[in-house]
């Protein structure tokens, strides 16, 4: 993605690929004049259309591939259709930069995150639902679960999470020293990890938004992006070092959720008994990983006993 300030938005063909919805880049030019020229010697340019009048800071592809929003420092958010790019509506009120924009995972909803609140749109009509306040600092980041029943706000040193169906502030998560650049849902929902300025990423419980785990193995600098891979095994960030880094998720077997059922209760405990003396390199009762279930994983069990649902 490449980022200028004339509010300009493009859609780009991924040629490796062969397929139309694969890459999505932003390509913002000085000149309107530049950006026709520029699509037209550029056969993988699909659509490129101005309509935003400063910068165009986040977009998101909803979950069916139809729509596509764009939110600018002109304080709008503009909805395009992916087929044309024609401009479906523009969403107006914001009363500041709009940093952040997500869907929901059914597409009902578009959230934006604007200054100190978050607002949350419906798509088909343009309704605003809600407008969710609390924040002390501007939102920088938002993130659905993958149930669409929560959304979390990253702002600095904290991150809200809300109930979509009331806006009901659910917790307030804590812990980080600077603004909170990503967030990320695990793919089983039970966890949120976060990225920031602080160097570390954080990880936490959604059930009750206690802290888990805090890791900054091989941070030495600005984490501004993080994402889970879609199995939960793994999590990827980059850093403003231009690094990018792979790592085994923490919570997926190490927190003592066994069963994966988002809480570490008896179901948990009587499984590392049962299969206590096995050695194998993938037992999901080896919640440490060293191959084989003994102590050390009955142990983590009981640390964790109770925490989740």
């Amino acid at each position: 993605m490449v980022y200028n300030s004339s509010g300009g938005i493009a859609m780009i063909r991924n040629t490796r690929k062969r397929c139309l919805f694969g890459v999505l880049a932003i390509v913002l030019s000085q000149l309107g004049l530049w950006t026709t020229s520029f699509a037209q010697g550029r056969p993988d340019i699909v659509w490129m259309r101005r309509g935003h009048t400063d910068w165009v800071h986040s977009v998101a592809f909803s979950p069916d591939g139809n729509y596509l929003a764009s939110g600018s420092w002109d304080r709008t958010v503009r909805l395009w259709r992916v087929s044309d790019g024609a401009l479906v509506r523009t969403l107006t009120g914001h009363t500041d930069w709009v940093r952040s924009v997500a869907f929901s995972p059914d597409g009902h909803y578009l959230a934006s995150g604007s200054g100190l609140r978050v607002y949350l749109w419906r798509v088909s009509d343009g309704t605003l639902v809600r407008t969710l306040t609390g924040h002390t600092m501007d939102v920088l980041c938002l993130a659905f679960s993958p149930d669409g029943n929560y959304l979390a706000s990253g702002s600095w040193r904290e991150i809200r999470l809300w109930r979509v169906s009331d806006g009901v502030l659910v917790s307030t998560l804590t812990g980080h020293t600077e603004r909170i650049d990503s967030i990320a849902f695990s793919p089983d929902g039970h966890h949120l990890a976060s990225a920031s300025f602080d160097r570390t990423i954080r990880l936490y419980w959604v059930a009750d938004g206690l802290p888990v785990h805090a890791y900054d193995q091989e941070i030495n600098t600005w984490v501004p992006s993080l994402q889970f891979s879609p199995d939960g095994h793994y999590f990827a960030y980059g850093q403003a070092d231009g690094t990018v880094v792979l790592a085994r998720n923490w919570s997926w077997r190490r927190m003592g959720d066994v069963n994966g059922d988002g809480c570490v209760d008896d179901a948990d405990l009587l499984a590392v008994l049962f299969a206590f003396g096995q050695r194998s390199e993938d037992l999901p009762e080896d919640v440490d990983g060293n191959g084989v279930v003994d102590d050390v994983d009955l142990l983590r069990v009981l640390f964790y006993f109770g925490r989740g649902r």
